[in-house]
């Protein structure tokens, strides 16, 4: 029965599918929304994290939309999604009440809940629409890939006619095109090429294997150690059957770098900091642990057992006294903010879910390294489950996994 819903079914997507499907809505559109509101963010025309940016927007629309469907058609999964995010809303209420009074830290801190719900609605909707056969497991990847071919496309676009942004800012290599942050776009892009990977090799058409290459030319464009790592994974994973096709590829690709001194341009930034690095720790967690070192002097955890319990809310997060001119920060590890914002009740979840899917997870080799990387890169770097761009890929993707995990129970 599966192996009939992943070679058989149609990948067409017509608009009726997009209008109806808030999955697909989500993969085909949010490109469009992430590009624009990079460009107002990067232009200093809004701040980042801003509630009402175009991306928040969308999304918001978007959770609305697959909220009302999980209420329809799974009460249980609909009443844990409430308890979950009720939940965070009572910590950030009493955080708002009792350390900070602050209307914005308020605001942020709910920004900070819908990411975290609409993530978790994802997983949930994209799951279940793909197993009930409301979509096609053919569309479902036809989709994902799409939208990583728009973001490979604003990226080389703005590439190669010098518009757009640097990844690590002006004068710097890499292109992060018009998108806010590099380090997610390196991961959402990291992530879709493994899923285009298994199209091709899949579906073993010419134009499979033409909108993989893009996919992964676009991913070196970004310029980040990221980004490196997900195109040596999909380097070994790419295998000695297609040697031929990728091989002269990546040699033509590499001479072509060389001879234009373009290495060294694009990833100018990284190899500074390599040769100026603390230690190798240091340069390949771009000094999260020295964030984190600091964290834990500031945050007087022995005082306050109350926040290492269930933590102070996003605004506060590691700091545990309000000044006017606190201003929102992340340490950029998602398990360290976690335990910060929300305690130990927090990361256990967040501990136990990426357990669960690491040992539950048994499909396609890309798919599940695209599954590891991303949880890998959510620890020691960040900008994954709070990202709405990364999230939502990744959501989809664990859809397909499930998908080839009952093909081989």
């Amino acid at each position: 029965m599966i192996n009939t819903i992943v070679e058989s079914t149609s990948n067409r997507i017509s608009i009726s599918d997009i209008v109806q499907d808030p999955v697909l809505t989500l993969l085909i559109l949010s490109p469009f929304f992430d590009a624009l509101t990079g460009w107002l963010i990067l232009s200093g025309i809004m701040s980042e994290g801003f509630l009402g940016s175009p991306s928040q927007l969308f999304r918001g629309c978007v959770f609305l939309l697959v909220l009302s469907r999980i209420a329809t058609s799974d009460t249980s999964a609909f009443l844990g999604l409430l308890t979950v995010t009720v939940s965070l809303l009572v910590l950030e209420c009493i955080s708002f009440i009792a350390l900070h009074r602050s209307l914005i830290g308020y605001f942020i801190g709910l920004t900070n809940i819908l990411r975290i719900s609409f993530f978790y609605s994802l997983l949930i909707w994209s799951k279940y629409t793909v197993l009930k056969y409301r979509l096609s497991y053919a569309q479902l990847e036809r989709a994902i890939v799409f939208s990583g071919l728009v973001y490979a496309s604003v990226v080389l676009l703005s590439l190669v006619l010098d518009v757009g942004f640097r990844t690590y800012g002006p004068g710097t290599g890499g292109s992060k095109g018009f998108f806010a942050s590099g380090n997610a776009l390196s991961v959402t892009l990291g992530c879709v090429s493994l899923v285009a990977l298994y199209s091709a090799k899949r579906r073993r058409q010419t134009k499979a294997w033409i909108e993989y290459a893009v996919i992964l030319l676009a991913l070196v464009a970004v310029g980040t150690k990221g980004s490196i790592g997900f195109f040596g994974a999909n380097l070994v994973l790419i295998g000695k059957r297609y040697a031929w096709i990728s091989f002269p590829a990546i040699l033509v690709l590499v001479g072509y770098f060389l001879s234009n001194n373009l290495i060294g341009k694009l990833f100018d930034v990284i190899l500074s900091r390599f040769e100026n690095r603390e230690s190798l720790l240091t340069f390949f967690v771009s000094g999260r642990d020295n964030y984190l070192k600091n964290a834990l002097v500031i945050a007087e955890l022995n005082d306050h057992p109350g926040a290492v319990l269930f933590g102070r809310g996003a605004l506060m997060s590691f700091r545990p006294v309000y000044t006017n001119d606190l201003l929102f920060d992340t340490l950029e590890s998602d398990p360290v903010d976690i335990f910060f914002m929300y305690g130990l009740a927090g990361l256990t979840v967040y501990l136990l879910f990426v357990l669960r899917t690491i040992t539950k997870f048994h499909g396609r080799i890309e798919l599940q390294t695209a599954i590891v990387l991303f949880l890998g890169y959510s620890m020691v770097a960040g900008h994954s489950l709070f990202n709405q761009m990364a999230a939502g890929v990744f959501a989809c993707i664990h859809a397909l996994g499930m998908v080839l995990n009952m093909e081989n129970e």
